[in-house]
């Protein structure tokens, strides 16, 4: 009987541990990607920004162009903060791929 209790009792305390090590889903993986990128762009945060990509990340922006590699994509971002200096993000919209902010 009680090797029957122990079981369960391990199962339950492992499955946090399991869940957090489980791949997410490609939706699950963009949706928490988006919520990151929402966060440090609100706060105005290039360093978090930049962390957010990959050392070959691409951004597709509506308008641009590819921008290609964490470096390229962080010197596009402190160029576009250092023309908004001392704005502040007033509401971000997802609508399928396109990104909207406006600033103030």
């Amino acid at each position: 009987m009680r090797k029957i209790l122990i079981f369960p009792l391990l199962l339950a305390a492992a499955l946090p541990t399991i869940a957090q090590t489980m791949p997410l889903s490609p939706r699950a993986e963009i949706e928490a990607f988006n919520r990151k990128l929402e966060d440090a762009t609100r706060r105005m945060d290039n360093a978090a920004i930049v962390a957010l990509w990959a050392d070959d990340g691409i951004s597709l922006l509506p308008s641009t162009n590819p921008i290609v590699g964490k470096a390229a994509i962080a010197a596009f971002i402190d160029r576009v903060t250092t023309q908004i200096k001392g704005a502040k993000m007033r509401s971000m919209s997802w609508s399928a791929l396109l990104l909207t902010c406006r600033a103030t």
